[in-house]
């Protein structure tokens, strides 16, 4: 992926993606771990800026959870908000300045 493309043309920021490490998990954790790809995994969900530079990483969610579910428990959430809510303000405040 060319990520300069995507961030000067769509103007992204950050990227967030999750993936499956496999795992051997004791057998009263074994339900909780078999992900729908058919084995068992932790997930493992980061946001990446766009100049290739690591901003927050979580691991250690159990498979059966998709990205969306990680997200909603991790504090990725309220860090995306942050900054989504910060670059919000201060394009307002440039425009604001331009009337």
């Amino acid at each position: 992926m060319n990520l300069k493309y995507f961030t000067h043309n769509m103007q992204i920021q950050f990227i967030s993606d999750g993936c499956h490490i496999e795992i051997r998990p004791s057998a009263s954790d074994a339900v909780d771990y078999f992900n729908y790809k058919g084995w068992y995994s932790m997930v493992l969900l980061a946001l990446v800026h766009y100049r290739y530079s690591f901003l927050n990483i979580n691991v250690g969610a159990p498979g059966r959870c998709n990205d969306c579910q990680m997200f909603e428990k991790t504090d990725l959430k309220r860090i995306c908000k942050t900054l989504c809510l910060k670059r919000m303000r201060k394009n307002f405040v440039t425009l604001m300045s331009q009337l």
